[in-house]
């Protein structure tokens, strides 16, 4: 096992794609299949499950994801010990969701016992606008943001014309929340027609709506007479209790569902995909690239479904 099969897993891993792996990386993709080849065969074990959604680990592949990290991490540090000291400086801006933290926590647990100058940074986000602005002006270095399916080819063009760079990290589905007996759930099912009678719960501000604008028109924004805005906190639960309110968000876990008295169903044609966007020339690739593999691994591991900040 050498550090270029290692290298190409990770990429593999955050990229879900062998081809853009080894685009990363700066090498063919034949090469990359031959590489990824001999590195399971000598392991013993498939890292990678390939499907429809691309490259997917397995569950020794998530095994040895954590620890090809670690070794990641390690050169890192062998790397800047090179000048003199340990030195690391990255700003990450990501809408509310758990996977997200854990990795930058992951990240500062690691550093925090070698660095001797540097700058760490997570910063909440609602708006993917601002949060591509400011990675574009170098105000941030990379963001974590959710696009909705069917309008992330046109928000792919407007990031590569502000030279940014979009990668997907995990697909999610949607659903809506109401308190238990909701008639808006009735027989597991969700009825569209009687959004009008209650008033909805969401953690997007106007100012903040447009990239869920055509959306939003067709099934809440045209529908609903009255909008309450809130992050995701036990307020906006125990307001969903207490009232004939829904939420549309991501699944919110089974805690919050038992200990306010909620259920969800899932809205099975409308999907959404969680990405990172960066800077195409950014001088800190690695940075980035090493945060979006914790960011995989933590996904993998949780299978997350933290209420999306909608």
């Amino acid at each position: 096992m050498n550090t270029e099969q290692i290298l190409l897993a990770l990429a593999i891993a955050r990229e879900k794609s062998i081809t853009k792996a080894a685009e990363s990386l700066y090498i063919s993709q034949p090469a990359a299949s031959s590489i990824l080849k001999k590195l399971e065969a000598e392991i013993g074990y498939h890292i990678f499950h390939r499907k429809k959604g691309g490259m997917l680990l397995t569950d020794e592949g998530k095994v040895f994801l954590e620890q090809a990290l670690n070794i990641e991490h390690a050169m890192h540090a062998i790397e800047q010990a090179a000048h003199g000291n340990i030195q690391i400086d990255l700003t990450v801006l990501s809408y509310q969701l758990d996977f997200s933290s854990r990795a930058f926590e992951a990240m500062c647990e690691q550093y925090s016992s070698e660095i001797q100058a540097g700058h760490m940074e997570f910063q909440i986000t609602r708006n993917m606008d601002e949060a591509s602005r400011m990675v574009a002006n170098g105000k941030g270095d990379v963001a974590i943001v959710i696009f909705l399916d069917k309008q992330y080819d046109f928000f792919k063009r407007e990031m590569s014309e502000m030279s940014l760079e979009t990668v997907q990290i995990c697909k999610c589905q949607m659903a809506l929340t109401c308190k238990k007996g909701h008639p808006l759930l009735k027989n597991g099912k969700v009825h569209y027609e009687l959004l009008s009678e209650y008033p909805g719960f969401s953690g997007i501000s106007r100012s903040s709506l447009e990239p869920y604008r055509s959306f939003y028109d067709d099934r809440l924004v045209g529908r609903t007479k009255m909008t309450y805005i809130m992050d995701p906190g036990p307020m906006r639960y125990r307001l969903l209790n207490k009232t004939n309110g829904f939420l549309f968000s991501l699944p919110i876990t089974d805690e919050i569902k038992e200990t306010y008295d909620l259920e969800s169903v899932i809205m099975n044609d409308v999907d959404v995909a969680v990405y990172a966007i960066f800077p195409k020339n950014s001088p800190k690739k690695q940075l980035i690239r090493e945060y979006l593999n914790y960011c995989t691994t933590y996904h993998n591991r949780t299978h997350t479904r933290v209420p999306l900040i909608s």
